[in-house]
């Protein structure tokens, strides 16, 4: 029983110190866009949908630490300009992994993200191909997922359809998944 108190406490302390270190790089930011500014607010920014789900969005009907600044983190992500875009990409994909749509801080960030992949389709197949089929699916989920997801699959994306048909019928999986557990 104290090692598994000691255990959650340890993570709850790394959880708020990683969540203090977040906003102190995105403050530092805002004072100087510098380079190695950057690249700690690359580093620090949550590399996986749960981890930032429980600092952006709600859990257990709780605000995140940086629930109510969610968009303004987010963007910035996006905005980092001495990030290559391979990089912001390749951590953006791995938030959206297990991700599920919410109407906030979740949502954004799919919204954000849709476009860059789809300017990027050859990029984002790159980063995308290594992964397991689970994966991908999830992922496209995630960028399909919503009250109302479109019923097609964005046209960007049918040539990969022609590249490797296997890796298609992972954003189809994906999609359908999507608009079965729509609202709509």
């Amino acid at each position: 029983m104290k090692t598994l108190l000691l255990l959650l406490s340890t993570v709850l302390l790394f959880q708020g110190s990683g969540t203090q270190k977040l906003e102190s790089s995105f403050n530092n930011l805002k004072g100087a866009d510098t380079k190695e500014n950057q690249i700690l607010y690359f580093n620090l920014f949550p590399s996986d949908f749960r981890t930032f789900e429980r600092i952006f969005g709600y859990v257990e009907d709780k605000p995140g630490p940086l629930y109510e600044e969610s968009f303004d983190y987010i963007s910035r992500f996006f905005e980092l300009d001495k990030v290559s875009k391979k990089e912001k990409i390749s951590k953006a994909i791995n938030i959206g992994i297990n991700g599920k749509w919410e109407a906030d801080a979740i949502s954004h960030l799919q919204q954000t993200l849709e476009p860059l992949v789809l300017e990027n389709v050859d990029l984002t197949y790159q980063i995308l191909k290594g992964k397991q089929q689970k994966e991908i699916e999830s992922f496209f989920y995630f960028l399909f997922g919503g009250p109302h997801p479109k019923h097609t699959i964005p046209t960007q994306l049918h040539k990969l359809k022609g590249i490797d048909r296997k890796f298609y019928s992972y954003i189809s999986n994906g999609h359908r998944k999507a608009l079965k557990e729509s609202v709509h």
